[in-house]
């Protein structure tokens, strides 16, 4: 699963390396930029590391400000500074280039440029230095060749990542997400497992594998799998978030509501989200997407592209098709994700609603070059060809 969090994280992870290192700038503008980021308000940051690079343009400056950028979505600007810096500044080391250059690999994969974005990141493993950030940008490659539709190449690149390091949580899941995009079950088990294994706690994978058992009819598995969780003394936000979405997958619907809502009136965000999602599969839609849009203005956890879909599916129900089209593009923008399928899937939808259906045959086309194994959307383009005058 990619998750736009993800490759945030990663550049303000290597801008607060290089703070650490002992290279960041001493302008006071710099440092309550850092700090202020490092609380995850980059909003507020974003001005103070623009003061930095006015005034002490320094490389560390420039990465604190490419890193603002980017998580504000503001990916030509970020790209626009990482280029700036890599040709002004001089004498720049090798680990120095290689910061750079991954400022500018996650404004290319913001874009939506995956082919550029992988491409930068083969060049940038090339370079002989900052070796500990290979694993990332090697994730980060991975998760573009996905999206450009290189599938056998991403999973590839993700095989060699967990061989070299089987701990790296993410590419299991990553691996997975690849291997059932191309029509191999069998292969995402077994990756939700080699996951489960290094980590006994990763949840995602629990979850994860418990709806590929599901789907496959093995509910008495799932069931052993996820009744612990259900009958924990959910005392704390965590178990009861936990306990309310092994009642989801159980279908146990009004008590995973009663789980969640406990956790939300406990102050958790992420419980907002998990609020909206059961109450849309209760039908109580107008409250779902009231709950979503709630969730989305302030988000905790990794749900933003799932909240997009579920917002999707309920304005596509509702008939409410421009809502519906911009929560489809809001969360295509997030990147790879668990839910990138179902929004490209109503892409198409969208499409075909409004009578767009050159535009229709284009993204189910696109679609299919992602998730190949899907026979429904083949069918789906046969149907959409017709009605091409």
């Amino acid at each position: 699963m990619m998750r736009k969090e993800k490759w945030i994280k990663g550049a303000l992870a290597v801008a607060a390396a290089l703070a650490v290192g002992g290279c960041a700038g001493t302008a006071p503008s710099y440092q309550q930029a850092m700090e202020l980021a490092e609380e995850g308000n980059f909003s507020q940051a974003l001005p103070y590391f623009e003061k930095a690079v006015k005034e002490d343009p320094t490389v560390d400056a420039y990465i604190g400000y490419g890193m603002a950028l980017n998580h504000l979505g503001q990916y030509p600007e970020a790209e626009a500074s990482a280029k700036k810096a890599l040709q002004a500044l001089p004498e720049l080391s090798d680990g120095e280039k290689k910061q750079l250059e991954y400022v500018k690999i996650t404004a290319d994969y913001g874009m939506g440029s995956y082919g550029k974005a992988a491409s930068g990141c083969l060049e940038a493993l090339k370079i002989d230095a900052l070796e500990e950030m290979d694993p990332d940008i090697s994730y980060t490659m991975a998760l573009a060749l996905h999206l450009s539709g290189k599938l056998e190449e991403a999973e590839e690149t993700c095989l060699q990542l967990v061989k070299e390091d089987a701990s790296y949580m993410d590419a299991w899941l990553e691996l997975a997400s690849i291997r059932k995009d191309r029509g191999d079950s069998d292969g995402a088990v077994e990756a939700y497992k080699s996951a489960l294994d290094e980590e006994k706690d990763c949840t995602e994978a629990l979850f994860a594998l418990a709806e590929e058992y599901k789907a496959a009819g093995k509910e008495t598995v799932v069931q052993e799998m996820l009744e612990p969780l259900v009958k924990q003394d959910a005392d704390s936000v965590e178990e009861k978030i936990l306990a309310g979405r092994a009642c989801f997958v159980l279908e146990d619907y009004d008590r995973a509501k009663e789980y969640y809502a406990d956790a939300y009136e406990e102050g958790s965000r992420e419980a907002a989200f998990y609020l909206g999602v059961v109450q849309h599969r209760l039908s109580e839609d107008v409250t779902a997407a009231e709950r979503l849009e709630g969730y989305l203005n302030d988000p905790e956890g990794d749900h933003i592209a799932s909240a997009y879909l579920q917002l999707a599916d309920i304005y596509l129900g509702q008939d409410k098709y421009s809502e519906a089209q911009s929560a489809v593009t809001s969360g295509i923008a997030c990147g790879s994700s668990g839910s990138l399928q179902g929004l490209r899937k109503d892409q198409v939808i969208l499409f075909e609603k409004r009578g767009k259906y050159k535009k229709a045959a284009k993204a189910a086309k696109k679609y299919l070059k992602m998730y190949p194994a899907d026979q429904e959307m083949k069918k789906e383009l046969s149907f959409i060809k017709t009605r091409i005058w």
